[in-house]
């Protein structure tokens, strides 16, 4: 707007009637610092095109001074557009403003801002203006309101406009790449409904037998050709589909994992990928059958990278300008963080990659990372899928083996760091770990056994971890292979055995030993040896973490010689109830879990709602087994050894356990028995509270489960709850 030909409109003083209404003006007493029952008086009139309002403030007028703090001119003839002037008490001109009106600083006598004080401070009752102008206005600027609120709803209305307007050249051009996806594919929910997410068989628990469960991969009702049990992993006997066992008495909602597709299209010059996230949903599932026929299946798609030759688009799904949902371009090559994922088949004979190579690999493999793949231009990657070595393939396109060949050749052999006989050897076994020895053993001129490497490089063991873990100081290869192998128990693996060589040796030198010793750098128990180091180092620290504890929780070492009465033994087991806090503290040390670190722990033991207890083996009653957290009642909420896991060796302890529970009842006093219903209360109230937070572990062989699922799976009850909700 041209600020000459505003200045030359038309002043617009205070009128008479005006100043005499802010004189009669009363002092507010809604505010801590100086304000008016009507703080502003507006003035409006319509001159040369131009709308112009005058905004008085009620100070000034006490003053006698008739001149505006404000003028704002509106551009109603032309394009719209306004600007706002601010005057001083003599009407010289300060500065202008293209601020709203309700941002405009509220000023003083002297013109300078008022701290933290702007006109839309003020409320609407605040304002005053003669009607027939207030109503001439809202004709005018075409609003819904009058006076003050026309003139903010029409600068709102302006102000959007043109944030629409500056942000329409920014999408346009990606709702033009939008506008070449196709439609989804008909079939596509349906083939990840079946192919991606996780299925479930619902049976109702019998006691004496369960002969039939719907598959919700059949989607129908089949005969079990095995006993059921609750969140057993099986497969169905018809459709042969992977499936778990769901039981009606333990469960009433359910949602599945999460589930990551890709699609991929045909578009002009191009192709389009696009990822979808997905879950199915059975809400409350026993109360008719229909419901767990028909859930409710929840498709999102989050993300699209359009490929045109060398030109790469990459969109998605989010809040933009923290404004609307919508298709947002990103400008990094984000492809690098996308996670593998299936993809959907069915429509690839006509998807132009220009690329057979991306082609081979999505039949190869079950899951893949679709723009990794068509990002890649390795040679030694095409030549390791022409000759079958697919999983090599992959792993140089994830990037997860970045050392592992030579880029400066195209000789496979000679970028592989391999020769030809060891080429011939890796094509037996496609794994990238095997590749490393067979790289080290060219490297140390020598030749390890098949068998060693092999099950070495399955278990994702390099010789770089058996150096780090310092086996190979005292050892050969094959001698540290022999070692971990023999040290490893039943429900273990070597990685697992290696990484606690690898503390343990740790700890050995903290500690002095002298760990060139064959007895101590070649314990006969490794996991004794580790213990008793554990002992050696963290023995004053027990004390000293015992000493922190005891001043938080003052009651649990009293409470704890009061269990003496749950301890109980058999020829097998014992169970033996702590002494106080430092026994808690070293049981849970010496079993890498959380007990001794969660101080609810203590809490629930010093309000008597529950008891940590140890369950041992007879035959090494001393050494840490399995701690089990118990009701006063001896309902376990949980059985955990080390790393808060379970073993298969626990299937074993639970008739012993619960015999313990049965003699338990007979000892049993009234107190106990209240306890024990309040502890149930409570137990229940926080399955529902972290269900609904949706909890999750994060640690463990349970790592992602929501923890509501496996605390109630870990909980054993007395015989009769027991008889209720096995499955």
């Amino acid at each position: 707007m041209n600020k000459k030909e505003l200045r030359a409109l038309r002043t617009l003083k205070a009128t008479k009637e005006m100043m005499e209404k802010a004189r009669e003006v009363k002092a507010a007493d809604r505010y801590a610092y100086e304000r008016y029952e009507t703080s502003i008086f507006l003035r409006a009139q319509h001159l040369n095109g131009y709308l112009k309002i005058a905004v008085f403030d009620t100070k000034w007028m006490k003053n006698d001074i008739n001149t505006p703090v404000y003028e704002i001119f509106i551009n109603v003839s032309g394009d719209g557009d306004y600007i706002t002037r601010q005057l001083d008490t003599n009407y010289k001109e300060l500065r202008w403003s293209k601020a709203k009106l309700e941002n405009l600083p509220v000023v003083t006598l002297n013109g300078n801002k008022e701290d933290y004080t702007h006109i839309a401070g003020w409320y609407s009752a605040d304002r005053w203006m003669d009607k027939n102008q207030a109503q001439y206005i809202k004709k005018t600027l075409k609003t819904n309101h009058s006076g003050y609120e026309a003139i903010r709803e029409y600068q709102d209305r302006i102000s959007r406009e043109k944030i629409l307007a500056q942000r329409k050249k920014e999408t346009d051009p990606w709702d033009a790449d939008m506008a070449l996806v196709p439609a989804e594919p008909k079939g596509f929910r349906a083939w990840a409904d079946k192919n991606v997410l996780e299925h479930f068989i619902f049976y109702h628990y019998d006691k004496k037998r369960i002969e039939q469960g719907y598959c919700s991969c059949c989607k129908q009702y089949v005969k079990l050709t095995e006993k059921p049990t609750h969140n057993k992993k099986s497969t169905c006997p018809k459709c042969k589909h992977p499936i778990t066992y769901k039981s009606d008495g333990k469960v009433k909602r359910l949602t599945t994992k999460e589930g990551h597709a890709v699609v991929i299209q045909n578009i002009k010059d191009g192709i389009v990928i696009r990822h979808f996230e997905m879950n199915r949903t059975y809400n409350d599932a026993w109360c008719s059958t229909a419901t767990i026929q028909t859930p409710k299946l929840s498709v999102r798609e989050s993300e699209r990278t359009l490929i045109r030759g060398d030109k790469w688009n990459r969109y998605y799904y989010t809040v933009y300008k923290n404004d609307t949902l919508r298709w947002c371009e990103s400008y990094i090559y984000s492809y690098m963080w996308t996670s593998a994922a299936k993809v959907y088949p069915n429509n690839l004979r006509y998807v132009d990659f220009g690329n057979s190579v991306v082609q081979e690999a999505i039949k190869r493999n079950a899951k893949i990372n679709v723009e990794r793949w068509m990002r890649n231009e390795n040679l030694t990657v095409e030549q390791c899928m022409k000759i079958g070595l697919y999983r090599i393939a992959n792993s140089i396109v994830d990037g997860g083996y970045n050392n592992m060949i030579d880029d400066r050749y195209t000789e496979l052999t000679k970028a592989l760091q391999i020769d030809k006989a060891r080429l011939k050897r890796l094509l037996a076994v496609d794994l990238p770990e095997y590749l490393i020895w067979l790289q080290d053993e060219k490297k140390d001129n020598t030749i390890y056994p098949d068998e060693v490497m092999i099950d070495m490089a399955k278990h994702k063991i390099s010789k770089g971890d058996l150096t780090t873990a310092c086996m190979l100081t005292n050892m050969s290869v094959v001698k540290a292979y022999n070692y971990m192998v023999k040290q490893t128990a039943a429900d273990s693996t070597i990685k697992q055995t290696l990484s606690t060589y690898a503390d343990y040796m740790n700890m050995a030198k903290r500690a002095g030993y002298n760990t060139d010793a064959e007895q101590i750098y070649k314990p006969k128990d490794l996991k004794a040896a580790h213990s008793d180091v554990i002992d050696l180092l963290q023995k004053d620290g027990w004390k000293k973490q015992a000493k922190t504890t005891r001043k938080k929780f003052p009651k649990v070492d009293k409470v704890c010689k009061t269990l003496k009465k749950y301890e109980y033994e058999d020829s097998k087991y014992k169970i033996v109830a702590p002494t106080g806090i430092e026994d808690i503290i070293r049981e849970g040390t010496l079993l890498h879990h959380c007990i001794h670190t969660c101080d609810f722990y203590y809490d629930r033991i010093q309000t008597k709602e529950s008891f940590l207890m140890f369950l041992r083996k007879q035959s090494d009653p001393k050494q840490p087994w399995y701690t089990l957290e118990v009701e006063p009642n001896g309902n376990i909420r949980q059985k955990r050894t080390t790393g808060d896991n379970q073993g298969p060796d626990l299937t074993a302890a639970v008739p012993f356990l619960k015999k313990w529970q049965k003699w338990l009842q007979k000892i049993l006093s009234d107190e106990d028995k209240k306890l024990a219903k309040e502890s149930e209360k409570k137990r229940k109230e926080n399955y529902k509270k972290i269900r609904e937070e949706h909890k999750t572990v994060w640690h463990g062989k349970c790592a992602g489960k929501l923890l509501a699922d496996v605390l109630e799976a870990d909980f054993l009850g007395l015989e009769e709850d027991i008889t209720n909700e096995s499955a």
